[in-house]
Formats: C-alpha cells, structure tokens, sequence
C-alpha cells in the first residue's frame, strides 16, 4: 500500500484545472500528494496541425505557476518538504500571500534558505506569527531585505530573539521606524551592539529613550 502519490503536471496554462487535478486525485486516494514536477507544455508540437515549436511565451508560463504556487492551500503548504520550498524560484516564493506563509510550520521557515526568505514579499511578511519569528535563524535574521524589516509589526518585533537582533546590520537597524524602536524590549535593547547603537538616527534615538 502506497504511503503517497507522486504527480507530474504538464499542460497548457490552466491553473485552476492543475489545482482541480490534484484535488480530484486526493478525494480517490485519500494519500497525500506529492508534485515532483510541474510545467507548461504543449503537447500539439510537431503533431498534424500542432505548431512546429512550443507556442506559449515565457510571461504564460511563469504567470501559470505563480498562479499554481499561490493557489495551493493552507494543508498543501504545510506538507511541502524543505527541499521543494527550497527549489521554488525567487518570483514563485514572491507570489505566496501573507495566509500561505502563516501555514509554514517552524522547521519548514528555520529550514528555508536564506535568499528564499528573502524573496518573501513584504506584504506576505505580516503573515509570520510569534513563533514563526522566533524559530528564524540568526542567518536568516541577516538575510531580511531592508524592506522585510520596516514591514515587521511591533508584535512580530518584540517576537526575536536576542540574538536575531544583533544579527541585524547597520541598513538593517537603519530601517526601523520610530514606532518600531519604540516596541524593542528591554532584553532587546540590551543585547544592541556598538555598531548598532552607533547607527541609530537622533529620531530612532529619541523613540528608545521614550520607553527605556
């Protein structure tokens, strides 16, 4: 008896029919599903009044599976493998909204490679719970684009640990607004380096002294 069921998609563009695919084969098995590969493709080429070459443009295909990843579920999210999150591209982890990127567990984020995370939008970043937050590695704390770190609530800010924050480099501390230096914990504080100190403006400055 299997314990799961491996899929290759390969389609003209249609999202939706990929998504009903996959649900229609859960809903016969009830095993969960794993896709090891996926693509546009037009299987008309070089057949009697197919086209000689694939007729798709690179914008259908990459849109297809931006729509692919973006559609997938809270259930499939948190059934991805590390190694699959991993192998995603820049623009197929930008696609994912703030719901799908809340649905991670914490060792599928504390596993995510540094430039995956990355890529995260900003706006999918206010997804990430507490504790999501906390299991960031300190690489992955050093990794967050300028704009990740200004899109942090003051929750998910009070969330790092000591050692993430001393992880933040000087663009990073830059960034901060003064709302978001007025939410830094005491420990937080404590724990800022020289250097990080040092970068704070006059206005950053006056919001730590507001509350410390």
């Amino acid at each position: 008896t299997p314990d799961f069921i491996a899929l290759h998609w390969y389609a003209p563009p249609n999202a939706a029919g990929f998504l009903k695919w996959i649900d229609d084969i859960y809903a016969k098995y009830n095993k969960p599903i794993w896709v090891t590969e996926m693509c546009v493709a037009d299987w008309t080429v070089g057949k009697p009044g197919g086209p000689a070459f694939e007729s798709f443009t690179t914008p259908q295909i990459q849109a297809t599976t931006t729509d692919q990843v973006r559609a997938f579920d809270l259930r499939q999210v948190a059934a991805l493998t590390t190694d699959a999150l991993n192998e995603m591209s820049t623009g197929q982890m930008a696609a994912w909204t703030g719901r799908q990127v809340g649905a991670m567990t914490t060792h599928q984020i504390a596993t995510l490679a540094v430039g995956s995370l990355a890529a995260v939008d900003t706006a999918a970043i206010s997804g990430l719970t507490t504790d999501q937050i906390g299991a960031l590695t300190t690489d992955q704390a050093a990794g967050l684009s300028t704009d990740q770190v200004q899109a942090l609530d003051t929750a998910q800010l009070a969330a790092l640990r000591t050692d993430q924050v001393q992880a933040f480099g000087t663009a990073q501390i830059q960034t901060l607004s003064s709302a978001q230096v007025h939410a830094l914990t005491t420990s937080q504080v404590a724990a800022l380096t020289t250097g990080q100190v040092h970068a704070f403006d006059n206005a950053q400055v006056a919001a730590l002294s507001s509350t410390q």
